[in-house]
Formats: C-alpha cells, structure tokens, sequence
C-alpha cells in the first residue's frame, strides 16, 4: 500500500472515530464500530494503530486542528468583510463560526464527548488542558489581527481576552446543541462581539489624531 493510500485510510478511521461518537457516544467508540464505519477491517485498524488510546489521541488533535483552522480562519474572515467597525468584524467571525457549527455539529458534539472522557480518564487532564491551550493560542492570533486592522490595542491582556474568546465559543456551541435555535445564538453572538469590542482602544497615535 502506497504512502499516500495509508494516509488516506488513517485519515478514514479518523472521520469514522468522530461520526461514531457523535452518534453513539464515547461508551460505542469501539474499535469494531469505527473499523465497521470506516469500511475497514479490525487488522488494518491495529496495522495502524498500536492501541485504541494512541486512536484516541489522534482523534482529538485531529478534531482540535480542525476546529483551531476553521475557527481562526472564520475570525480572520469577519476582518475582510467589515469596513470599518470592530464589532462588525468581530460578529462576522462569530457567524462563521456558528455557519461551521450547523453544517458539522456531529464535529463539536464528538469533540465534547471525547473532552469530557479525557477529564475522567487518569493523565486525561494534561491532554485536556493541551487541547484548550490550542484553542486560546489561535483566539489570540484572530484578535491580534482585530486589533492591528482597526488601528487599536487592548485594553487588558490579550491573554485575558483570548480566554474570553474561548469561553464565549463553549457556550455559544453547547446552547446551540442543546436548543438548535440559531436565531438565538446570533443575538447572543452579537452580545459577545461588543463585549470584546469594548476591550478595545485607541493606539496613541489614532487617539491624538481625533
């Protein structure tokens, strides 16, 4: 089997892991149903991976990756489509996000499984901690790049805000899985989108030139 053929069977039993999970639960993550999903047999699973933990983690980078890229790229296009206000642009990257979240919620629905099973299994909490130290990191690129295209800066540490940013996403996806009512998760985004815009400030120079 080729290079390039492997990758794309990992990358099968990957997509297969996150629809099984979102679907059945962690508990029917097995190695049987994934292979079952994915179409493959019980021995490529093991000729690729050496143990269901070693899967498991793999999962969960995957997943972390893919919500880190859509997420900051979302964020990064509200910039793009925003003149000249913050919050416009702020909002957008929230829309983007929500637009993802309604296209995939099998994708967050698995992920929120699969972080809620590393915090009951023992060494689970560093892998956790990992997973949302990636989240902050590509939250604080996205307002990094708010702040330079309105000419402003933070009023508290980016660091903070990020955090912020985080926090607002977890809510606005577990409400939204719960309820499906998007048109409420939209007003909340807004609420979210000027809440972070006032954390905004003038750079010296902008201020002085008003």
């Amino acid at each position: 089997m080729s290079r390039q053929a492997a990758a794309d069977r990992r990358q099968e039993l990957l997509d297969a892991a996150v629809r099984v999970i979102a679907r059945e639960g962690i508990s029917g993550a097995t190695t049987r149903a994934i292979t079952g999903e994915a179409g493959v047999s019980l021995g490529y699973f093991h000729y690729v991976f050496t143990s269901h933990d070693e899967f498991m983690a793999a999962v969960i980078d995957e997943v972390t990756d893919g919500d880190q890229f859509q997420g900051e790229s979302a964020g990064l296009a509200g910039i793009d489509v925003a003149a000249s206000d913050p919050v416009d642009a702020l909002l957008a990257g929230f829309d983007g996000y929500l637009d993802l979240l309604e296209d995939s919620p099998h994708r967050e629905q698995a992920m929120l499984e699969i972080t809620f099973s590393a915090l009951r299994r023992e060494g689970g909490q560093e892998q956790a901690r990992r997973q949302y130290d990636r989240y902050r990191q590509s939250a604080a690129r996205v307002l990094e790049s708010v702040a330079s295209a309105f000419g402003r800066s933070w009023a508290v540490p980016i660091a903070d805000v990020a955090r912020l940013l985080v926090v607002m996403t977890d809510g606005l996806t577990t409400t939204w899985l719960a309820t499906r009512d998007t048109p409420a998760a939209r007003r909340a985004a807004r609420a979210c989108a000027e809440a972070l815009a006032a954390q905004l400030e003038p750079l010296p120079d902008h201020a002085e030139s008003r």
